[in-house]
Order: structure tokens, then sequence, then C-alpha cells
């Protein structure tokens, strides 16, 4: 039984920053049955509408950052936006 000590299943891009891929998070999901999926990287303005459907939630870091320090608030806006726009 997949997921059955696990509070939730995060899946991740690549690597750090690159987008959490749609079909991993599909297969993921099917797999997970009742446990939350969390697209745990990559996930930005861009990325977001794709991730929409597929994922319980996501982990944003360093897309809202600012050469890797500090959080840059246009990019947390800007996040925020799209979001929005997919009512999340």
């Amino acid at each position: 039984m997949v997921g059955a000590l696990a509070d939730a299943m995060i899946v991740t891009g690549a690597a750090t920053g690159r987008t959490t891929s749609a079909q991993e998070l599909r297969t993921c999901r099917q797999a997970a049955g009742q446990t939350p999926v969390i697209a745990g990287s990559g996930v930005g303005p861009a990325s977001i509408g794709q991730l929409v459907g597929l994922a319980d939630g996501f982990i944003v870091g360093s897309r809202l950052q600012r050469d890797g320090r500090a959080v840059d608030p246009e990019r947390v806006a800007a996040f925020l936006e799209a979001a929005g726009e997919h009512r999340i």
C-alpha cells in the first residue's frame, strides 16, 4: 500500500527549480490513493496552470527568491496573481 505511513507524497523535478513533470504527478496520483500528492519543485507563475488539478498542494520556494537569497515581493505578487487565475 503506497503512502500508508506517509502524510503526503512529494514529487519533484529533476533538480531544484525544475518543474515537476505532469506525467509523474499523474502516475503518483493514481498510485497514492487517498494520500495527498504535492508538487515539490519548479512551481511558479508559468507552471502553476499545468499543475493545478494534478497535485493537492505545492511547495514554492526558490522561484520566489532573487539570486537565491531574499524573497522578492514582485515574484510573490506574480505567483499569487497566476495562482488566483486558477483559483488555488
